[in-house]
């Protein structure tokens, strides 16, 4: 029977398969073998089906629990790379999330953050530098990811001339890392900077 969920479903499903630029109301109804009128009884019209898309994505997100663990820093590391991973499942529908990211799914969580930020000695001003540039670096990051292909995604800085850039190529070479660890480290290091900044009065530490 068609329901909602079978329609978001479905509608992921095509944007994985087909791409978002040929996706269209008609070709989901194929798809699931109704006729376009049955999807509008559920959704008012595509952009509202899209948002719910988004939302489903975004929605798989796992949150471990604050109560089991003692390393804040890794309690969001391990949260955005789950993100990425979530939106790195559909690449296809990637750029949905640039225009209908669900935010309202985050604010419960944001204030969670807070009071797990709190317990670890941030200061509230420190905190919000933490939350809001967490939150575009692990958009960014995942919705850059998500434009790469899979070949691309596999290797760092693919096409490097060690001739004309040696310096780049010889990084390259000492990396050990997937795209998945370097960007976990990235959190690492951003979140360990933040912290110290803001137990330091605002002040840059770094120098």
């Amino acid at each position: 029977m068609l329901n909602r969920d079978l329609i978001i479903s479905t509608a992921l499903e095509v944007i994985d398969r087909d791409g978002l630029d040929t996706f269209s109301m008609p070709r989901l109804a194929t798809s699931l073998g109704v006729r376009s009128p049955s999807l509008y009884y559920y959704f008012e019209d595509k952009q509202t089906l899209l948002a719910a898309v988004a939302r489903a994505i975004v929605s798989k997100t796992r949150y471990p629990p604050m109560e089991d663990s003692d390393d804040w820093v890794e309690w969001f590391v391990c949260i955005s790379t789950d993100f990425r991973r979530r939106v790195l499942e559909h690449p296809n529908a990637a750029p949905v999330l640039l225009r209908y990211m669900p935010r309202d799914l985050f604010v419960e969580m944001y204030e969670r953050t807070a009071e797990f930020l709190s317990r670890a000695g941030i200061p509230e001003d420190g905190q919000m530098v933490i939350i809001d540039c967490l939150d575009r670096l692990s958009i960014g990051a995942a919705l850059t990811e998500a434009t790469r292909t899979p070949e691309e995604r596999r290797r760092i800085f693919a096409g490097i001339d060690p001739g004309a850039m040696p310096r780049l190529a010889g990084v390259v070479r000492a990396n050990e890392r997937d795209s998945e660890q370097l960007f976990a480290d990235a959190v690492r290091i951003f979140l360990r900077g933040a912290a110290a900044r803001s137990r330091n009065g605002g002040k840059d530490t770094t120098r």
